[in-house]
């Protein structure tokens, strides 16, 4: 029916749009049906129906119309206020089972007891010939007030009992719908039907019911309050082609009524909406808690490599400084080849580490410190060379040249 239209067009008007949502559609008999579907996880949204199966597992995003059941009684048949339809007899548009049950319990909340009425089956093309034929007292129209289908009504109804229509008060109705969550109050302005003259005579307020966008409780609160700012702003573009989409509004239930508000939608309403930072500030704060504790783990394993560099040259000085003692404790003349060999050796190692930046400036003096030492001792203890020899050297005295021999 109309909801289905309504739905196909917001799906195709999301469909067209740049965001990344897309709705699929599933079609089931009715409103309970539907809320079934939601409560065993086939589905993440449904349209349900106030006075209906509510689904455990889901919250109200917004209200698709509020549907007035408007009473709508013929001139002269003493008919002015709901207990005084008892023994009248009406006809339902549309007169579906959860129809005419609302229109029972609408009754019952002023004494009138369903028996007590007779409900007349009609098309609503032959309303007005019924009106006039006294078939029918009433007709109740259960739509969104400004619908088509009201409009004819009351017209029929006019047309047929040969004068203006009455529409049927409901004294608190306001206090009846806080009792009964399932009703709801709609208030109709005063002139607000184009009869001559207007309809109704000043404001009044009725009984009616919601057909709501429920969501599951588990559905991510972004990804809904980005829902229903979609969902409004498709609202106007599927307004033009069907205007129930008009009717499209923001639920007043609190988030202690049965019909509680879900989070998300809740956000979208009250503007307070998630920003970017407020989404995934807390996982900038903690990747940069994580890459400073992965940097200052980095610097913490190179300062220990550091640290063990360290200790490592400072250990090679200590080692020169044995070669050191080593050769003061031996005899002058003896082999210094070990002696030798371990120098060279650690020599060596300490080049590389100077080149490694193992050193500081002051391990570095110390290092060259501890090897001229250490040669120095080496040095010292080495055996004197062998005297050099003097039998071909000849000594010349300064002032005596060679000359001729004398005879």
């Amino acid at each position: 029916g109309d909801d289905m239209q309504l739905v196909e067009g917001l799906r195709d008007a999301i469909g067209h749009s740049a965001v990344s949502l897309r709705l699929k559609l599933l079609t089931v008999s009715s409103p309970d049906a539907a809320a079934g579907t939601l409560e065993r996880g086939g589905s993440e949204l449904a349209v349900v129906r106030s006075d209906g199966v509510l689904p455990k597992n889901g919250e109200t995003v917004l209200v698709f119309h509020r549907d007035a059941a408007l009473f709508i009684a013929a001139p002269k048949r003493k008919i002015k206020t709901a207990k005084d339809l008892a023994h009248k007899r009406i006809a339902i548009f549309p007169a579906s089972a959860q129809n005419i049950a609302l229109v029972d319990n609408i009754l019952s909340q002023f004494g009138v007891k369903p028996a007590d009425v007779d409900r007349v089956l009609l098309d609503d093309g032959d309303v007005d010939a019924a009106i006039a034929a006294r078939r029918i007292d009433a007709v109740v129209s259960i739509a969104p007030i400004g619908s088509p289908q009201t409009t004819k009504l009351i017209n029929a109804v006019n047309n047929g009992g040969k004068g203006l229509p009455v529409i049927v008060e409901m004294p608190q109705a306001e206090g009846i719908s806080a009792r009964h969550p399932s009703l709801d109050k709609v208030e109709i302005p005063a002139g607000y039907f184009s009869a001559a003259p207007a309809l109704p005579a000043e404001a009044t307020t009725v009984l009616g019911v919601s057909y709501l966008l429920q969501a599951r409780l588990d559905m991510d609160e972004t990804l809904v309050t980005d829902l229903t700012k979609i969902l409004f702003s498709a609202r106007p573009q599927v307004a033009a082609t069907l205007p129930l989409a008009a009717a499209m509004d923001k639920p007043e239930d609190s988030k202690t009524s049965v019909r509680a508000l879900h989070l998300g939608a809740s956000a979208y309403y009250a503007d307070t909406e998630k920003t970017f930072m407020d989404r995934y500030g807390d996982w900038f704060y903690i990747g940069a808690m994580m890459f400073s504790g992965v940097i200052s783990g980095i610097a913490g394993l190179v300062g220990v490599g550091q640290a063990t560099a360290r200790r490592k040259a400072m250990h090679l000085i200590d080692q020169i400084i044995e070669v050191k003692e080593d050769a003061q404790r031996v005899a002058p003349g003896d082999d210094l080849s070990e002696l030798e060999a371990r120098m060279q050796a650690l020599s060596t190692t300490g080049l590389q580490h100077a080149r490694d930046g193992s050193f500081t400036d002051a391990g570095i003096a110390a290092l060259r410190l501890a090897m001229d030492e250490a040669r120095r001792a080496l040095d010292d203890k080495r055996a004197p060379p062998p005297p050099r020899d003097r039998a071909n050297v000849a000594v010349l005295r300064m002032g005596e040249m060679p000359g001729p021999a004398k005879p």
